[in-house]
């Protein structure tokens, strides 16, 4: 049987889930229940007994996600592999965030399961999986902000052949979704909320040159400030070009 990441095809979705099946094979041992995998717990937890009450429910999913964060905390490594390295601190957030939403969604005619739907009691999960992070980054002299890769022209390259080649409405959507990232340095979350009023020409001067111009609006979600980003016609190639991708 397969839990529903796995029948979405979402990649984060089935390693979490990896990590969480891998936490269970200690942690039902030291419940003193069989070992099941996530797929199988029911809304009424391990070890409750018959129709236990939605305090004895709760408290089991208190402590099995307690120890779940605890174990993304100090023991979680790349692939459930012990001699890989860490998960950094983001992965081990985006998977506990994963099996949450997987729980919430299956038990969704249920009560709420306060650890898992209350989203200030899952915030105060997540802050301490973030302290504990950073002890230990200190304690060993790793940066507690690991930066992500940019994607290379190489990269932007493959994708707009391939939207190009694929001629549909949808991929050329993407193309210019992709287009525009690139030339705002915006996340895809940030440049999706870019609206036609947002976009405008402004004048630009090149000695005694002068012409327009697009300036697109965004709206920085991170930090929040409101960036008017000047976007010149690419001179490299069709394939970045943002002018192309907007027709």
């Amino acid at each position: 049987m397969t839990c529903w990441f796995q029948r979405l095809g979402s990649q984060q979705g089935a390693i979490s889930f990896s990590h969480f099946n891998y936490f269970l094979k200690t942690y039902c041992v030291q419940i003193g229940v069989d070992v099941v995998e996530a797929v199988s717990i029911p809304y009424g937890g391990l070890g409750t007994g018959r129709n236990p009450s939605n305090k004895v429910v709760f408290e089991f999913w208190d402590l099995m996600i307690g120890a779940f964060v605890t174990y993304m905390e100090k023991h979680a490594n790349i692939a459930c592999d012990p001699e890989a390295g860490r998960l950094k601190q983001s992965t081990a957030s985006q998977y506990c965030s994963s099996v949450r939403g997987y729980f919430n969604n299956k038990f969704r005619n249920k009560d709420p399961i306060p650890i898992l739907y209350d989203d200030k009691q899952w915030s105060k999960l997540m802050s301490k999986l973030r302290g504990k992070y950073r002890e230990a980054n200190r304690a060993s002299g790793k940066p507690t902000v690991e930066g992500n890769e940019s994607s290379t022209r190489e990269d932007r390259e493959w994708l707009a052949t391939g939207c190009l080649w694929d001629g549909s409405v949808e991929t050329a959507e993407f193309l210019h979704l992709l287009n525009t990232t690139y030339h705002c340095s915006g996340r895809g979350s940030e440049v999706s909320l870019i609206k036609p009023e947002d976009i405008r020409a402004v004048e630009a001067s090149e000695g005694i040159h002068q012409y327009h111009i697009i300036q697109v609006e965004v709206q920085r979600q991170k930090d929040g400030p409101l960036q008017n980003i000047a976007i010149y016609t690419h001179r490299d190639g069709v394939l970045e070009d943002y002018y192309f991708s907007l027709i």
